[in-house]
């Protein structure tokens, strides 16, 4: 099953079809916390898509408008799955 998978690629996945949220990025980097100040410019749209294994993919919106369409495929971080986000509606920034 697994060599199967892999012979026909990532999972398509349409945009439209993932739940998403604002969210609140915090930079990893970043340990001063003092400097959140709570405005709206660390929001980012975050859309998720749950894993066949129970895990659950995050795409942060900004990876999707700097990506091409051949570049939109997530690895699932406790699994083998791929998935391959197809835009079928509008993102705006």
């Amino acid at each position: 099953e697994r060599n199967e998978w892999k012979k026909k690629g990532a999972t398509e996945v349409n945009l439209s079809d993932l739940e998403s949220d604002m969210c609140c990025v915090v930079n990893e980097d970043d340990d001063d916390e003092s400097g959140f100040s709570g405005s709206d410019d660390r929001l980012q749209r975050v859309y998720f898509y749950d894993c066949r294994c129970g895990d659950t993919f995050e795409i942060f919106e900004e990876e999707l408008l700097e990506s091409t369409s051949s570049e939109r495929v997530w690895q699932c971080e406790s699994c083998s799955l791929g998935i391959r986000i197809v835009v079928d509606v509008d993102i705006v920034r």
